[in-house]
């Protein structure tokens, strides 16, 4: 085995200064990657809240929000608006929703809920010359990405979901 030389600073070190440059190279790139990782985080694209985690999309005068990035197991909530007027308010989400995701509880209850060929159809009581809001709370059952329909008083849109393990 040969001895390390002498360096000019009187230490007798083996150096590699190709592998060191490398070295730190590849620690800034993981630190900028764990950067961007805690931004997409703190925006929402993990599940769990953040502007990016709620979708909403207007549908015949009802807004829904929905929840666009969820944990797999993970409550949720899916809140509706829908306008005044109406003496009854009919939602309907389309059978890929109920693929991916359980309906825990309704408030307010609906005062009729049918399984239809469309999907989960609920019927709420309106109040007379007041907006419903309805919260419907959600457990998701599986990791995915879930496309439905939405239906609000017999308008309908598409919306995307991701369920993250």
């Amino acid at each position: 085995m040969e001895e390390p030389r002498v360096r000019d600073d009187g230490l007798q070190v083996e150096e590699h200064p190709g592998f060191q440059r490398a070295f730190w190279v590849t620690q800034r790139v993981a630190w900028v990657v764990f950067g961007v990782v805690l931004l997409l985080a703190l925006a929402g694209l993990t599940g769990g809240g953040g502007y990016l985690a709620q979708g909403t999309v207007v549908v015949g005068g009802a807004e829904v929000r929905y929840p666009r990035v969820a944990r797999w197991e993970a409550a949720d909530e899916l809140r509706v608006a829908f306008p005044a007027g109406a003496e009854v308010h009919r939602l309907t989400l389309g059978g890929a929703f109920l693929d991916h995701y359980a309906v825990e509880a309704a408030m307010p209850r609906p005062h009729r809920a049918l399984g239809t060929e469309a999907g989960l159809a609920l019927e709420f009581a309106g109040q007379a010359g007041e907006p419903l809001h309805a919260v419907l709370q959600l457990r998701p059952l599986r990791p995915g990405m879930p496309r439905f329909a939405v239906t609000a008083d017999g308008a309908s849109a598409e919306v995307n979901a991701v369920i993250l393990p």
